[in-house]
Parts: C-alpha cells; structure tokens; sequence
C-alpha cells in the first residue's frame, strides 16, 4: 500500500499529469484491492483482475494475464488512444512525461516501432546523456507505452496459457519475430526503488538498482528524432561495422526477408577483424563490471573503433 501511494503522489506532481486518466489495477486480488486502499488522487479509477480459473496460475503467467487484461480493458472497451504501463516499485523521473510526449510522434512516423520504454537495462555501462535514445526488440521492461497500434500488433488476441521466465521475455521474443522494436533512453526516466515486498530486496540486487541513473531534469529538449527511424539507424550501425564503400550493398541486403538471406543473399564484407588483448590502460577499451568485478576479457577492432 505505501509504495502504491507513493507512486500516485508522485505521479501527482509530474507536469500535465492532469492530461492523463489514471487507474490502479489490482492483480493479485487476495492481497490487495479497491475496498483495501484509500487512494490519494480522487480522480484515480480502479480496475480488478481476476485469475480465469478457480487457481491462481503461476506467477509469471498471473503477471502476463494482468497485463493483458490491462490493455484489453483500457484499448478495447474504454478507448484510449495510448497506455502507460508503471509498477507500483518504481521511483519516476520528473522528465517522464515530457519524454514520451515528444518520443510519441515517432511512433506514429514508423510503423516498425510498437513501444516506448522509459528504462535503460544497460544504463549502468553506457555515458547517461538524457538527450540520447536507442531501438530495441530486446524490450528494456519498466515504464512501457503502447499506442493501439502496438497493442494490436503484439498483444490483441493472443493465447496466454503458459509462459517461461516472465511476460517482458513472451514480449521481446513476439516483437522480434515480428520484426518490431520499441525506444529507450539511454538515461532512464524510471527506476526500482528498494523494497521489502518486491524482487529488489536482495542486497546485491539492491545497490546495483539504486547506482542506476535517473534524470533529474522537469523537461529534456530530445531534438530532431529522425535518426531514430529505422532506415536513419541502419545506417547509423552500419558506420560502426561496414566500411563505407560496402554501405549501400549492406543496407539493400538488409531489406530482403530472412529466407531470401539465408538461400544466399548479398553478405557482410570481410571487415579484417583482429582481436586486442585487453589493456585496462587502453583509453580505446571500455571496462564494465562483471560477475567477478571488472572484466574485459576482448575487444573487437572494427576500423579503427572499439566495439564492446
């Protein structure tokens, strides 16, 4: 109950929050619902799910029908036009609306992009600059908003009847099998707070969420956004592993389907890769912290760059 207050209270002093219709839904019932909590904005709006079965299902799939019923409920039969998706665990950036505000218009410019993420897994090892976005089917998992369209594409009538190791990992294999990708800053706009009652209670677990990021910036101008459609990226990975006489070739082979590539299209030139012995001296060599401290065991030369 107080990390969901203290997510509404925060969501309450975000700017053009009251642009916003808000809802709280209950996915686990027997812990926790509208008749147990006093919310503290009067204009929330409460939605209950309830498990198909007499059973409650495994964990992971209960999170991934919750979910589902999420969407359905607020696409379907109340028609928005946009869904965000927040945890009641999660500390918010004062940056988080006016980032999806201004990332919104590119959904609507690329038909290949579904979501927009808020979170960054990889944060910790990247240089945190607010302005800068990257696209990803490997679905950074907190913070998500989908349009319809996104929805349709991935969720709308799909069979939920059994799951692996969560909804985030169903979503990102059903978005690359689609080919679809979704956005995310490369500094976060939300991150776990520490809690007793969550997956953040181990201590180990708990340092590292709380040396993420967060923007403390009300409002990050992002700029010009085009470079995020998706020709304009290729292009851009493309500067960092092809040299630029092979560019076109490359990119037009890109665009076959995966048969066709497979049955012998156009392949990647011989870029002479080499590989450097990692010099924790070597300016050009990143080092990010590994399981047993910081590790870098190879670095990749790709003309003249360092890929890590």
């Amino acid at each position: 109950i107080d990390e969901l207050t203290n997510l509404l209270n925060a969501l309450s002093a975000l700017p053009d929050v009251a642009a916003f219709s808000l809802y709280v839904s209950f996915g686990c019932p027997e812990s926790l619902n509208a008749t147990r909590f006093q919310s503290p904005l009067p204009a929330v709006r409460f939605l209950q799910y309830a498990d198909p079965g007499d059973t409650p299902p495994p964990p992971f799939l209960r999170i991934q029908l919750h979910y589902q019923f999420v969407l359905r409920e607020l696409f379907e039969r109340r028609h928005h036009s946009h869904v965000l998706l927040l945890e009641d665990d999660l500390q918010l950036s004062p940056d988080l609306l006016p980032f999806l505000r201004q990332t919104n218009a590119l959904l609507a410019a690329d038909a290949s992009l579904v979501c927009v993420s808020a979170f960054n897994d990889h944060a910790l090892g990247e240089n945190a600059d607010p302005r800068l976005l990257k696209r990803s089917s490997f679905f950074p998992n907190l913070g998500l908003l989908f349009p319809r369209r996104g929805y349709d594409a991935l969720w709308k009538d799909q069979p939920l009847d059994a799951t692996t190791n969560g909804w985030d990992h169903w979503l990102r294999i059903r978005a690359a099998s689609l080919r679809l990708e979704c956005l995310f800053p490369v500094a976060p706009r939300v991150r776990h707070v520490v809690s007793a009652n969550s997956s953040t209670v181990s201590r180990a677990l708990a340092a590292r969420l709380q040396a993420y990021p967060l923007v403390q910036e009300s409002r990050v101008d992002l700029g010009d956004l085009s470079y995020l459609l998706r020709t304009n990226y290729e292009r851009s990975l493309l500067r960092l592993f092809v040299h630029p006489d092979d560019q076109f070739r490359v990119l037009r082979g890109m665009a076959l389907d995966s048969h066709r590539s497979l049955a012998g299209g156009p392949s990647l030139p011989d870029n002479r890769v080499r590989y450097l012995a990692c010099d924790l001296q070597d300016p050009e060599v990143v080092v990010v912290p590994g399981k047993s401290g910081r590790e870098a065991a190879v670095a990749l030369r790709y003309h003249e760059r360092v890929v890590v």
